[in-house]
């Protein structure tokens, strides 16, 4: 296993400038972006950064970086629940699923 590092930018929400953009048009723009684990990681680290706060209360960041055998695409939420991890179709697209890009 490679060890690695990437930087996201230091917000709550998933960055609003890539709202409305599915999986297929992020792929097709040949960005780095952030997988389900790298978004797992990050949430377990704010937890503890911050003493209990949590990520994307209010939008879901799209893990464009990972796909399901089926071609879905994960993406993470925090709601009453808990942890939230869905799968939607590649070419969904809406204001409230956003990715994360690498800085």
């Amino acid at each position: 296993m490679t060890a690695y590092a990437k930087r996201f930018r230091n917000r709550v929400e998933a960055d609003e400038e890539n709202k409305n953009l599915s999986a297929d048009a992020i792929a097709k723009q040949k960005t780095k972006d952030i997988t389900l684990l790298e978004r797992l990681m990050l949430e377990l680290w704010y937890h503890w950064k911050t003493g209990g706060g949590h990520l994307d209360l209010v939008n879901v960041t799209l893990c464009a970086g990972s796909r399901r055998s089926d071609g879905k695409v994960p993406g993470v939420c925090w709601n009453n629940s808990g942890l939230d991890v869905g799968y939607c179709a590649p070419d969904l697209a809406n204001d409230r699923i956003r990715f994360r890009s690498v800085i």
